[in-house]
């Protein structure tokens, strides 16, 4: 299960809907709570959380939180076709473990892209 957070964009949406991913949507069912109630959506769901906002570094690494795991999106100009790839990549492998993590999937330049 994925929670995706209010501020996803919506082809990230389409994207896991066309890849069969099961996901809950913040935008579409409880718009406005706060990143700490998602964070706690997250974990009762056992849900890994999809965001763009990289204040769930800090709910995750200050709060020392270890029962969610996150997927941040950070990037400019996207290559989509890039991003898709590291994304359903990142999620087939996140899925296989039963880990939680944080990842990060960011454009280091426009050429490369990280996941950390």
């Amino acid at each position: 299960m994925i929670v995706c957070d209010e501020n996803l964009s919506q082809r990230w949406i389409n994207l896991l809907t066309g890849n069969g991913y099961e996901f809950f949507s913040i935008r579409e069912h409880l718009a406005g709570i706060s990143d700490t109630e998602v964070t706690q959506i997250a974990i009762d769901k056992n849900a890994l959380i999809l965001t763009e906002d990289k204040d769930f570094g800090d709910i995750v690494f200050a709060q020392n939180i270890k029962k969610v795991s996150v997927v941040l999106l950070r990037y400019n100009q996207p290559d989509y076709e890039t991003v898709s790839q590291f994304l359903l990549a990142t999620l087939q492998e996140h899925f296989k473990s039963e880990e939680h993590c944080f990842y990060t999937i960011i454009e280091n330049d426009r050429t490369s892209w990280n996941q950390n």
